[in-house]
C-alpha cells in the first residue's frame, strides 16, 4: 500500500469514528440531556449539570474539531492532489480559489445572517439561506468548473465548516456560562439557553 492510500484509509476512518463521536454527542444533548434538565429541581441541577456537562461538552467540541480537520486533510488528499476536482482542462485558476474562500470563510456570511434582525424570521432565514447555497452550487459547476463530486463533497465541507464554527464560537462558549451560572445557583438567561441550542 502506498502512502496516499494508507493515509486515506487513516483519515477516513478518524473521519468516521470522530464524526459519530460528534453526531451521537449532539443526539445525547437534544433528545438525552435537554429534556431531563428541564425536569430537574434547582438542586439536582446544581449537583449534575458542573460534573455532566463540561465531560459532555468536552467530547462533543474536540469530536467536531477532528471531524473537521480529517475532513480537510481528507480534501486535500483526495480532491487537491487526487486530480478528481474538475470537469475537463480547466484547473486551479481565480475562479477555484474564490469558491474555496467561500466555502471556508461562507461561515461568516451565515453568522452574519443568523446574528441579524432576519435570523428573528425562521422562514425567510432559510429562504435565504437555500436561495444562497443554490448561488455557490451553481457558481462551483459553471464558473469554477469544479466536478459534481467536488460540488457535492465542497457543499458538504462548508455546512461542516458551519457547524464546527457553531459548536466552538457559539454553543460552547454560551455552554460555559450556562454551567457557571447553574453552579453558582442562579438562572441562566435565556438567550443564553437558545444559544446552546
Amino acid at each position: 500500500m502506498d502512502i496516499p492510500s494508507a493515509l486515506n484509509a487513516l483519515f477516513r476512518w478518524i473521519h468516521i469514528i470522530v464524526g459519530i463521536l460528534w453526531i451521537g454527542h449532539l443526539y445525547f444533548f437534544n433528545f438525552v440531556n435537554t429534556p431531563i434538565a428541564a425536569k430537574l429541581s434547582g438542586d439536582a441541577k446544581k449537583a449534575v449539570v458542573p460534573e455532566l456537562m463540561p465531560r459532555a461538552l468536552f467530547w462533543f467540541r474536540w469530536g467536531a474539531a477532528w471531524t473537521w480537520i480529517t475532513g480537510v486533510l481528507l480534501l486535500m488528499l483526495v480532491f487537491y492532489h487526487g486530480g478528481i476536482m474538475f470537469e475537463g482542462e480547466q484547473g486551479w485558476g481565480l475562479a477555484a480559489i474564490v469558491m474555496l474562500a467561500v466555502v471556508f470563510g461562507g461561515v461568516f456570511i451565515y453568522d452574519a445572517i443568523y446574528s441579524s434582525p432576519l435570523a428573528g424570521n425562521v422562514r425567510a432565514a432559510t429562504i435565504v439561506s437555500f436561495v444562497l447555497i443554490a448561488i455557490v452550487a451553481v457558481l462551483m459547476q459553471s464558473w469554477a468548473n469544479f466536478s459534481f463530486r467536488a460540488v457535492s463533497i465542497h457543499l458538504g465541507a462548508m455546512f461542516g465548516t458551519i457547524m464546527a464554527f457553531n459548536v466552538w464560537f457559539r454553543i460552547w462558549p454560551a455552554q460555559q456560562k450556562i454551567i457557571t451560572a447553574v453552579k453558582n445557583g442562579e438562572a441562566p438567561e435565556a438567550s443564553l439557553a437558545a444559544l446552546a441550542g
